[in-house]
């Protein structure tokens, strides 16, 4: 009777030892079943403080994210931009460089046609859902600010009834492309600084008769494209990948002889030189 007393503890230390010695053999076959060197090779890039700054629990759970090409690598603050350089030569592909946000639209108020006046909702999204917004043309930015209000870090404002985005804030996170119902907003190289503010496809008269800034695929940029800064494709201009190498190109003075001032630095349209200063040779 004297010894009853010590098989209830005993007992009880076996199955601890039973259930410790269970779960550590399954969670070490885990880890060595699903080794993926991708993902150690991003691990050991990061500080490993495990803050969760990034939004993940971890920094496993960060580098996990990255792998699976939804997280933005410029996230981890403790890193800052050595971690996040370290991390896009790692990922390559397109997140090889950094990214910004870029709104492929120009028609602030005044500029763009629009078919009825619409009195609901202050939201993109539920504009859209009234006939495709109260623009004539369904590729534009409608201006209520849904993306403004979707960034997590206030890049983006509304100005002159058009998003604009603050490339010096913008992380490239991608929150604001996927909020866009008229999917007007497109991460871009943060090198690429001139972009095509137009993202309609449609024939030129009928992009005239909507919109006084659309990019009527004239073909005067790529005509003055000496360093094919230009290219017309899909009856809409874009700046070619040059501009996201860093390369050189005459693209203010580009720009500033495109007929509808289509296209922009940042977002922003240069003032009109004269003919006079075009300092670039037409391509042959």
């Amino acid at each position: 009777m004297s010894m009853e007393w010590l098989r209830i503890p005993a007992s009880l230390g076996l199955i601890f030892l039973a259930s410790f010695g269970t779960n550590f053999l399954s969670s070490a076959w885990e880890r060595r079943r699903k080794r993926d060197d991708a993902l150690d090779l991003l691990i050991a890039k990061l500080p490993g403080f495990n803050c969760g700054l990034c939004g993940q629990d971890d920094c496993r759970g960060f580098a996990r994210w990255l792998i699976d090409k939804t997280g933005d690598p410029g996230l981890c603050a403790p890193g800052g931009s050595a971690t996040e350089s370290a991390l896009r030569a790692l990922l390559g592909g397109a997140r090889a460089q950094a990214q910004v946000a870029f709104v492929r639209c120009g028609a602030g108020t005044g500029k763009a046609k629009e078919i009825f006046s619409y009195d609901g909702r202050r939201d993109c999204a539920a504009a859209a859902a009234c006939f495709q917004g109260q623009k004539a043309c369904t590729a534009s930015c409608l201006g209520f600010g849904t993306c403004a209000r979707a960034c997590p870090i206030g890049a983006i404002r509304i100005v002159d009834g058009l998003a604009r985005v603050d490339p010096q804030l913008c992380s490239g996170c991608g929150v604001c492309v996927a909020a866009c119902p008229t999917k007007v907003v497109a991460l871009v190289p943060s090198a690429a600084h001139w972009q095509v503010a137009c993202n309609s496809h449609r024939e030129a008269e009928e992009k005239k008769r909507d919109c006084s800034v659309a990019c009527t695929a004239c073909g005067e940029c790529e005509r003055l494209s000496a360093s094919w800064e230009f290219r017309i494709s899909g009856n809409l201009a874009h700046a070619s990948d040059q501009s996201a190498r860093g390369g050189q190109g005459n693209w203010e003075s580009i720009a500033a002889h495109c007929p509808t001032k289509a296209i922009s630095r940042d977002g922003i349209v240069p003032e009109q030189l004269p003919p006079a200063e075009m300092k670039s040779k037409k391509r042959p």
